[in-house]
């Protein structure tokens, strides 16, 4: 799924075509799942210049029957930021600010998809919420770093007010992506230690200071154990940063990233380029390499 590609479908900010306003966040609002919806699913989009991208709002997280869903798949999500979003969260330690995907005890899957550019948060996961994530890419460096101090990856058990603590319905699995970015800590588990049997995070390369040592503490995942096959804290040598309208997020020559020998199930066949993946060791994230 190339931006050029006449085929895809965009939601973007209707003077995207002025360069003034191409990478310009927060021109809109996004696309919301209020909690009775269910069975979505996005396909070959590219989603930019939101406040967020996707947004799943359950106000009552113990009802299973309106819970909201949506499945992402071969979609490029980036330019967010803003606040557009109405609702009272000052109380989390977390705050409530523009994500590529916002998440308030909803159902996510993300797969073959990259989250990049954002302001504040590419995924950020609110009370009762599950999120998994399979071959895809997070890379995170919007237009001016100064404004950025959150975690590009973000979730917490508290509800959106910060005055709820919720201690089951909510899921993290992370397989076979990168979650990188401009800062030391691109993933943030808040209360970590209440629901860390509902956290799997496999066969991924991570930017984490928090997270990075072999063996799990009180409240921190050890997410160098050698079972778990990530690789920590090593540049993946995306193609090109930095430029932001011309970012490029595939893997260059080198990268860590690349023919991974511990492949976590599934494989996704195809790359976010509907390139054919090396089934015996595929490359992390959205893209295999095409050199």
């Amino acid at each position: 799924m190339k931006a050029t590609n006449a085929n895809i479908v965009r939601f973007m900010g209707d003077r995207s075509g002025e360069t003034q306003y191409a990478t310009a966040p927060g021109q809109w609002t996004g696309i919301e799942f209020d909690a009775s919806s269910r069975g979505n699913v996005i396909r070959y989009a590219l989603i930019q210049n939101a406040t967020f991208g996707a947004f799943l709002y359950n106000p009552t997280p113990q009802s299973q029957s309106f819970r909201p869903d949506v499945t992402i798949q071969n979609s490029v999500i980036r330019y967010i930021s803003g606040s557009g979003v109405s609702a009272a969260a000052a109380a989390s330690n977390l705050g409530l600010s523009g994500a590529g995907v916002l998440s308030v005890s909803g159902d996510v899957t993300l797969e073959n998809t990259l989250l990049s550019d954002c302001y504040e948060y590419t995924v950020l996961g609110y009370g009762a919420s599950a999120i998994a994530m399979n071959y895809c890419t997070i890379a995170n460096y919007p237009a001016v770093e100064a404004v950025r101090k959150t975690a590009s990856l973000a979730f917490t058990n508290m509800s959106l007010d910060g005055t709820v603590k919720y201690t089951n319905g909510q899921t993290l699995t992370v397989l076979n992506s990168i979650v990188w970015g401009s800062i030391d800590d691109e993933l943030f588990l808040e209360n970590y230690a209440d629901y860390k049997a509902a956290v799997t995070i496999k066969n991924s390369l991570l930017k984490t200071q928090l997270y990075k040592a072999s063996t799990d503490a009180a409240n921190a995942p050890g997410l160098a154990q050698a079972g778990l096959g990530n690789v920590l804290n090593k540049d993946p040598m995306f193609v090109r940063i930095n430029t932001v309208s011309s970012n490029d997020y595939r893997l260059g020559t080198g990268s860590p990233a690349l023919a991974s020998k511990n492949a976590a199930p599934s494989l996704i066949a195809r790359d976010l380029l509907n390139l054919l993946r090396n089934a015996s060791t595929p490359d992390l994230g959205a893209y295999r390499a095409t050199k």
